[in-house]
């Protein structure tokens, strides 16, 4: 076999310069400074390859192509043409670690030579389609299209962000765990920079349209379409695909629609902090007087809906109250505690005559145990003790908070 080397200089023959000069070129990489050749005379110095010399000393390598005599010079992208001759770039396409997009799925009908494109699933177009998570790029040649590999990062353009392909075979929004270092990420770079995931609600089905990436639902326990097979995940939209997050003991949400957190506890999503002792804290009643009717009974305030287990105990404070009744006669008002509709109370509170001095109480505590699991109403009610004379003025005022206790407590 004969070397280019040795065909430039053969032994025992005299060769012109010229052709020495053109056997010597297709044995070496000629170097450039610019990829645009378009001046230069390739005629005496047929390179086999080229190479254009970049920033820091890069290099870009080309080979010459015989077969292509058509495709147009795109300015580095692909190809160079140089008197005729046309240089192909290592690999038919520049690797680029930049899109214009991810979630682009129907081909642009006018793209520029070097725009490049994460190709999401079920794309459209004469050449996108069948092209689903290829990363594509427009060349002189058309769309050129190529498969990515486990770990490949790609900045997208349009999110401002940086997407990479899983060993699962799809494109992710956001970096591999594996790729940032432990407390690396300042707080406020995270998504969720206060820990807490925050859902929209639970469902069943995805959503009909896409939603903005990096939002989240609790899947319900009828899942259907892309949610099937993950009942109780939080489910949260990456961009192209859903990823899903498998709770664990102890796992804690916000959800929007109740505007309330939510734990993970014994395989169910249940309120991180029972909403009845919530309630139960806030302070009820008037902090004024208030004038009530002459009539038998009248509900002065009320906590309704509170629940609990058998065994528990409802706290009510009594801050302060105090009954007031002027005027002629001998009636009898008394604040007492009421159980749902029973008949009879379950505590007095108070309890006060016609003329004589108010009757007043501060910092009382009294026990109702729960009877049951069902929601059920405490209310403070003004009962009349009827009597023949009647009555001009009476107030009330009544100040209180309510507290579930467990027998722990």
């Amino acid at each position: 076999m004969t070397t280019a080397l040795e065909a430039a200089f053969p032994l025992n023959s005299n060769w012109p310069a010229a052709t020495v000069r053109s056997k010597l070129a297709e044995a070496m990489i000629g170097v450039f400074d610019t990829p645009d050749l378009s001046g230069e005379d390739f005629s005496i110095q047929p390179y086999a390859a080229i190479a254009v010399a970049g920033p820091g000393g890069d290099l870009t390598f080309y080979a010459f192509d015989e077969a292509d005599t058509t495709t147009a010079d795109d300015g580095g992208i692909t190809c160079i043409v140089v008197s005729g001759r046309r240089y192909i770039r290592s690999g038919e396409v520049i690797v680029r670690d930049a899109a214009i997009s991810a979630t682009i799925s129907a081909q642009p009908a006018t793209p520029t030579f070097g725009d490049t494109y994460i190709v999401p699933q079920a794309p459209s177009g004469d050449d996108w389609s069948g092209q689903a998570k290829t990363v594509a790029t427009y060349t002189a040649r058309g769309w050129v299209f190529r498969q990515p590999f486990v770990g490949m990062i790609v900045y997208v353009e349009d999110e401002d962000g940086l997407y990479h392909y899983d060993s699962s075979g799809n494109w992710i929004s956001g970096l591999p765990i594996g790729a940032i270092a432990d407390r690396s990420i300042p707080v406020t770079k995270l998504d969720d920079p206060f820990a807490i995931i925050k859902v929209e609600d639970v469902r069943n089905d995805p959503p009909a349209t896409e939603p903005t990436i990096g939002t989240s639902y609790i899947v319900g326990t009828a899942p259907t379409g892309d949610f099937i097979g993950h009942v109780n995940d939080v489910a949260r939209w990456a961009g192209s695909v859903w990823t899903f997050l498998p709770p664990t003991e102890g796992d804690t949400i916000y959800r929007r629609d109740s505007e309330q957190l939510y734990t993970w506890r014994s395989g169910q999503w249940v309120p991180s902090v029972d909403a009845s002792p919530l309630k139960f804290f806030l302070r009820g009643g008037d902090t004024g007087t208030v004038n009530f009717p002459d009539q038998s009974t009248y509900e002065l305030a009320a906590a309704n809906g509170l629940t609990g287990n058998p065994g528990d105990f409802w706290l009510v404070e009594i801050v302060s109250a105090r009954l007031v009744a002027s005027g002629s006669g001998t009636r009898t008002f008394r604040l007492n505690i009421y159980l749902d509709n029973e008949s009879e109370p379950r505590v007095q509170i108070l309890s006060v005559t016609h003329n004589s001095s108010p009757a007043d109480t501060s910092s009382a505590f009294y026990y109702i145990e729960v009877p049951d699991a069902s929601p059920h109403d405490i209310r403070f009610v003004i009962d009349r003790i009827f009597s023949n004379s009647s009555s001009t003025t009476r107030t009330a005022q009544l100040d209180y908070n309510i507290k579930r206790l467990t027998p722990s407590e």
